[in-house]
């Protein structure tokens, strides 16, 4: 057991955030809210359009925070919508000097609050569970969440019949 212990540790030193998951090698520890704790998982970022509510853009990471998530989720909202100029809004955990400015540079308009200077409080608020493991599938799963979620909101707005001339067509 002990020389087992000692080759983790080893593989665990090597990698680059000093970290490994026994049960997915692609999960990463993000914080919680809890004091020193954390969970093993993934980070999904999305982006909805204010208008229908439909997620526009998505992303799975293994990154802990989402704080250097903000430039490249506007980018590729305003890809998938197809327009020049956005108007971003975001929580506070999105707040990066650097990303603020990267958004600006590309003609993106950014509204966040400024962080919490107090640790009270902590930006995850909760997860749920992937049914399968390694980054790309958890990202395939993630896709066909968003595909569900969108469907449900077309059919809210337009209705089921509107909908299945669209698909027939």
């Amino acid at each position: 057991m002990i020389v087992r212990l000692n080759a983790i540790n080893v593989e665990m030193m090597k990698s680059e955030d000093k970290q490994i998951s026994l049960s997915d090698p692609d999960t990463r520890s993000m914080a919680t809210s809890g004091k020193d704790t954390g969970i093993v998982g993934y980070n999904v970022q999305i982006a909805v359009d204010t208008q229908h509510h439909l997620i526009v853009a998505h992303e799975v990471t293994n990154v802990g925070s989402d704080r250097h998530q903000l430039a490249s989720m506007a980018d590729q909202a305003r890809a998938e919508m197809f327009v020049e100029t956005l108007n971003v809004v975001a929580d506070r955990g999105y707040y990066d000097s650097q990303e603020i400015l990267a958004c600006e540079e590309a003609g993106i308009a950014v509204t966040l609050p400024k962080p919490l200077t107090s640790g009270a409080k902590a930006a995850w608020m909760d997860a749920t569970h992937f049914l399968i493991r390694r980054r790309h599938k958890v990202a395939t799963e993630m896709a066909l969440n968003v595909l569900a979620y969108n469907m449900k909101r077309v059919i809210a707005i337009l209705g089921c019949r509107p909908l299945l001339q669209a698909i027939q067509t």
